[in-house]
């Protein structure tokens, strides 16, 4: 706890002197964070969450969950909570499978344990990002969100299935199924059902807005500090390796801090479409260190210990990353769509071996973890 709190000052120290020696450039970062946020986030994500919010205080998706658990307790060792969770981030986006998860878990509707296995395999970004800010807007070419969507939705629930047998613990995967006590009162006091879930959902989305903010900051002060240019010429023999070209590098830098700035870093690069739409794919499942302190500050809140969260995301980022690759290369009349001028940027298969053995070593990496945990 010393050591956090140490670490904590530091960085914050950091960060304000940076604001003090680069005023304008931060000021300027904020901005487009709070843009992003009012323009993006908001209207996606705010509407959705009210409703998710009434729908689950109403008690109207339990017997939806009821159905659904022989299956996803068989697959995914979880409640058939899982279902709706589910669909739900894939309509709306970060963090919004935390979110429901965390107040599942609040209300004693589902065990910590279920918890855990649900935000890993829910964790995932919304279409109206992925088609309309990064296909469109950044890339120009809506056609490519269909290349990054459904690897990445898809990716959610490979790792779910993946931890659920080879990484939990054996206590998490042979756990019996959860009975609440909990009852759902006769009537329903609509005005404070309303209140209640109007205030919640405004409450995290400013927390969402507040870190979006932050960390255009930070990546401001970053790129002015040069840390981008060195993290990014240490990546560059990866993505030689992956045959790609290194002029994306500092999209990728830039995306493991901010997603959304890291796709729009991706802009600037001119050409080379095939290979954007495989980064972004990367950046966009990886999420980077905006959602995760996003996602971790609504587990806290909702008392949540998810040790797992991060091995999940970066094999869940593998994953979504061949799944890419291969969807390229075996859709052709949709990739015939792409303009002629870009035609040369496209990767071929001969990336794919990389990417599985990179999903091997984190599926070993992780298997070494969870036996630690166990310990």
């Amino acid at each position: 706890m010393k050591a956090s709190r140490t670490i904590l000052i530091m960085i914050a120290f950091f960060l304000v002197a940076c604001i003090v020696i680069f005023p304008a450039e931060c000021i300027a970062a904020a901005k487009e964070g709070l843009a992003g946020w009012l323009g993006i986030i908001v209207p996606s994500l705010l509407p959705f969450m009210i409703g998710s919010n009434i729908l689950l205080r109403t008690g109207i998706l339990k017997p939806l969950a009821d159905f659904c658990t022989p299956f996803t307790r068989r697959v995914f060792g979880t409640g058939g909570d899982l279902i709706y969770i589910y669909v739900s981030s894939a309509l709306s986006g970060y963090p919004m499978g935390a979110k429901l998860a965390g107040d599942l878990y609040k209300e004693g509707s589902i065990p910590h344990e279920d918890a855990v296995r649900i935000i890993n395999a829910t964790s995932i970004s919304g279409p109206l990002f992925i088609s309309g800010a990064v296909a469109t807007s950044i890339l120009h070419n809506p056609a490519a969100a269909e290349y990054i969507y459904f690897p990445h939705i898809i990716s959610a629930l490979a790792v779910g299935v993946l931890f659920h047998i080879f990484v939990y613990p054996k206590n998490m995967r042979m756990q019996v199924p959860f009975r609440t006590k909990k009852t759902l009162p006769a009537e329903i006091n609509v005005g404070k059902v309303l209140n209640d879930s109007i205030m919640n959902s405004l409450t995290t989305i400013g927390l969402i807005g507040g870190f979006i903010i932050l960390f255009s900051v930070f990546t401001a002060i970053l790129e002015k500090l040069g840390a981008f240019s060195f993290l990014s010429f240490a990546l560059s023999p990866l993505f030689h390796l992956l045959g790609l070209n290194t002029n994306l590098t500092p999209a990728l830098v830039g995306g493991m801090l901010e997603m959304s700035n890291g796709c729009i870093a991706l802009s600037s690069v001119p050409g080379l479409l095939t290979q954007k739409i495989i980064v972004s794919t990367f950046i966009i499942t990886f999420s980077g260190l905006s959602i995760f302190f996003q996602t971790y500050s609504i587990l806290s809140v909702a008392g949540i210990k998810n040790r797992y969260f991060i091995p999940a995301k970066i094999t869940q980022s593998v994953i979504a990353v061949i799944l890419c690759v291969v969807f390229i290369n075996s859709m052709a009349i949709n990739v015939g769509a792409f303009p002629a001028a870009h035609a040369s940027s496209n990767i071929s298969l001969a990336a794919a071996p990389a990417g599985i053995l990179f999903l091997a070593a984190s599926l070993l990496f992780l298997a070494l973890c969870a036996k630690r945990i166990r310990r």
